[in-house]
């Protein structure tokens, strides 16, 4: 099943009774898939935000809005707790555990470069320079982020990221909705996820691998 970015971050969490907004999803480049969500638990069992892995997170049933995740007070209580102060060895994403305690800060800007630390230390561990498709290298990216960013192809402007669709059982992103803005344009173009190039330099727009003509018979969202 297919499911957009935008709504998921428009939705809850669920835990029991309790429910939780949802503020940023956070994925890999090149590969597009979905490492972990924030959460807002608002000071619930002494805790303001949480990330968690997205493999802990369950769908919601036909006609449902809510992301059910298991929580406890065990849960909350055992987690890592995140600090600015980043260790000398800092964890590769691979390594993280399902669940860690913010506050992370309001741009997650620390969450980000620790991960680029870790990816700089796992090169230097094996001796090699880290490669665009090395598994090392792992970008995490906020989803949010690239949601009205400008497109580029190779014969010039394409339009602007209207949503992200990611599929929800292997919890990866496999489509950019490119359009003219979501409040401007009705519709879309359903352009596959491998075929973006790269994020400009500054984050200023995206760079696909394709041409006007070839996004304009891309099909329209579902």
């Amino acid at each position: 099943m297919s499911h957009a970015i935008s709504d998921l971050v428009h939705h809850r969490a669920r835990s029991g009774d309790a429910r939780f907004p949802i503020h940023e999803v956070f994925f890999d480049v090149p590969g597009g898939d979905i490492r972990y969500v924030a959460v807002d638990i608002g000071g619930w069992l002494e805790a303001t935000e949480i990330l968690v892995a997205a493999s802990h997170l369950d769908a919601p049933q036909a006609g449902g809005r809510d992301w059910a995740v298991s929580l406890s007070e065990e849960d909350i209580a055992d987690a890592p707790r995140w600090r600015d102060d980043t260790s000398d060895q800092p964890w590769h994403i691979e390594n993280w555990p399902p669940l860690v305690v913010g506050p992370f800060g309001y741009t997650y800007s620390p969450l980000l470069i620790y991960e680029q630390l870790a990816a700089g230390h796992a090169a230097a561990d094996t001796g090699h320079p880290a490669t665009p498709g090395d598994s090392r290298v792992l970008q995490l990216e906020r989803a949010t982020r690239w949601l009205g960013k400008p497109v580029f192809g190779s014969d010039g402007e394409l339009g602007k990221v209207d949503d992200l669709i990611f599929d929800t059982g292997a919890m990866k992103i496999t489509h950019f909705v490119v359009g003219q803005g979501r409040l401007l344009s009705h519709h879309g173009h359903l352009v596959p996820f491998g075929r973006l190039r790269h994020m400009a330099e500054g984050d200023t727009h995206l760079v696909l691998d394709m041409t006007g003509a070839e996004v304009a018979k891309a099909p329209e969202p579902g």
